[in-house]
Order: structure tokens, then C-alpha cells, then sequence
């Protein structure tokens, strides 16, 4: 490029000032590429993060199904067993009113009236220490899917607050570099 000779005197000012402009106008273009390549990251992030929830979500759901499922499951159990342990004092009664009518004097038949209720008592116990044991056996099913799925979810969480933290101290460091190269230049 040739240069011409000029006999304006504010030339090589308007020059220096139009070269500065220039430089100055560049190295904002290099921070704002900059800046919006971070802020598109971070938008990213934030779209696989939203992405994670739904997933973590219906993992939850799912979670709450085979508890549901669990707690059914048992209570059809708790169900049988009490069903079982009814139909054992029916028959045990039954019996003992065929051996009570079978008696001929009365202190044998109070006597036996006792042994019955005794025995009908010790079931009821039976019964109850039974329902107890398989209660807590229920619960215990119930718990295991929401518990797996609640760590899984506190995992996921910090990795994402991780992948945040990163995703952001990137992004400020990129911007304070941007910062500088203008104050630089």
C-alpha cells in the first residue's frame, strides 16, 4: 500500500485514533466471541441438567412403583398369614366346643374351658409377633427401591453441582482473561 503525502496536519491523529478504534472494536469482538462460547456452554449445561432432573424423575417414579408394588405384595401377605391364623382359632374353637360338649361334670369342663383359652391366647401372640416380624419384612421392601433411587439422586446431584462449579469457574476465567486482553490492548 502506498502512502500518500498529505498537508493535513490531524492525519496522523485521525490515524492513530482510527487504528486504536480498530484494535479496540477487535478485542471487544474477541470478548464477546468469547462470552457468548461460554454462555452457550453454560446454556448447554443447564439443558443436560434439565435433561438429568426429567431422567432422575421418572427413576424416582419408577422407584415409587416397585415400593407400591412392595407394599402390596407384603400387605397380601400380612393378609394370608392373619387369614391363616383365623381359620386355626375357628377350627381350634370349634374343637374345643365338641370337646367342651363331650364333658360331663363342671369342674372338668372349666378346667378345659382354661386349657382353650390359654391355647387361643398363645395364638393370638403367635399371630401378633408374626404380623410384626412381616410387617417389619414389608417395610424393609418397601424402603430398598426409594433408597437405592434416594442415593442415586444425592450422587447425581453433587456430580452435577460439580460439573456447575466447573462449568462456571471456566467461564469466569475465560471472561477475566477477555477482560485483560482488553485492558491490554
Amino acid at each position: 500500500m502506498s502512502k500518500t503525502v498529505t498537508n493535513d496536519p490531524f492525519v496522523q491523529v485521525r490515524n492513530a485514533v482510527l487504528e486504536t478504534v480498530a484494535k479496540a472494536k477487535a478485542q471487544q469482538d474477541k470478548f464477546f466471541a468469547q462470552f457468548q462460547a461460554e454462555t452457550e456452554k453454560a446454556q448447554k449445561a443447564a439443558v443436560e441438567g434439565i435433561d438429568k432432573a426429567a431422567a432422575a424423575q421418572r427413576a424416582n417414579l419408577d422407584a415409587s412403583v416397585l415400593a407400591t408394588k412392595a407394599a402390596l405384595e407384603g400387605f397380601g401377605k400380612i393378609g394370608e398369614l392373619t387369614q391363616a391364623h383365623i381359620n386355626a382359632l375357628v377350627d381350634a374353637r370349634v374343637a374345643g366346643t365338641e370337646k367342651l360338649f363331650s364333658v360331663k361334670d363342671a369342674a372338668t369342663a372349666a378346667q378345659l374351658n382354661i386349657e382353650l383359652i390359654k391355647a387361643e391366647q398363645a395364638k393370638q401372640v403367635e399371630l401378633a409377633e408374626a404380623v410384626a416380624k412381616l410387617a417389619e419384612a414389608v417395610a424393609q421392601d418397601v424402603l430398598k427401591p426409594i433408597q437405592v433411587q434416594a442415593e442415586a439422586n444425592v450422587k447425581a446431584l453433587q456430580e452435577q453441582a460439580e460439573e456447575g462449579v466447573k462449568v462456571v469457574k471456566a467461564q469466569a476465567e475465560a471472561n477475566v482473561k477477555a477482560l485483560n486482553d482488553l485492558k491490554a490492548a
